[in-house]
């Protein structure tokens, strides 16, 4: 008797589960299909402004150049204060090195004289402060003033391993003191 009320409770079970699985797989499944779509963008914690172009190649040096340093801001509204740099050997003869703006979402361009001393790689420094929406983020830029023929062999032995491993141990000197 006991066995059979089990095997009437088991067959129950499963003739339910078998009914909710039905149901469940009958049921219709809408797919929005009308996404925005939006760029892709890398971002590392920060204010939402990238460079759209990194590096500009200039063909002498002792000239003055226009170099248009374009940043694209994913803010709607808010201000944005930037200063920009110049390492050692680059000049910037031209334009406004501490800039404040109103954002709106797209590209903002800074237009740049620059003069370089020698044939080089050189960078422009910009310091970006945004605040939007009551908060306030910032951003450092980095941005390549290559002058003149890249010199691939300096950069290929700048690479290179200045002594060779000799069977996977590095040797290196120590000053160790023992302490009692």
């Amino acid at each position: 008797m006991k066995k059979s009320v089990v095997l009437c409770l088991a067959v129950l079970v499963c003739f339910g589960v078998v009914a909710c699985k039905n149901e469940v797989l009958q049921q219709k499944v809408l797919v929005e299909d009308d996404y925005i779509k939006q760029k892709p963008r890398y971002l590392k914690p920060g204010a939402d402004i990238v460079l759209i172009n990194s590096q500009v190649n200039l063909a002498a040096a002792g000239v003055q150049y226009a170099v248009d340093i374009k940043m694209d801001s994913g803010y709607v509204s808010g201000n944005m204060a930037f200063s920009v740099s110049a390492s050692d050997g680059l000049y910037i003869v031209g334009g406004d090195t501490t800039v404040t703006k109103t954002l709106t979402k797209g590209v903002v361009n800074n237009v740049y004289q620059v003069m370089a001393t020698e044939t080089g790689r050189y960078y422009i420094y910009v310091n970006v402060s945004v605040q939007s929406g009551g908060q306030v983020s910032t951003r450092s830029l980095t941005f390549i003033v290559q002058v003149g023929e890249e010199d691939k062999d300096a950069a290929a032995e700048t690479l290179q391993k200045v002594s060779p491993v000799v069977g996977g141990v590095i040797s290196m000197p120590a000053k160790e003191e023992v302490l009692p």
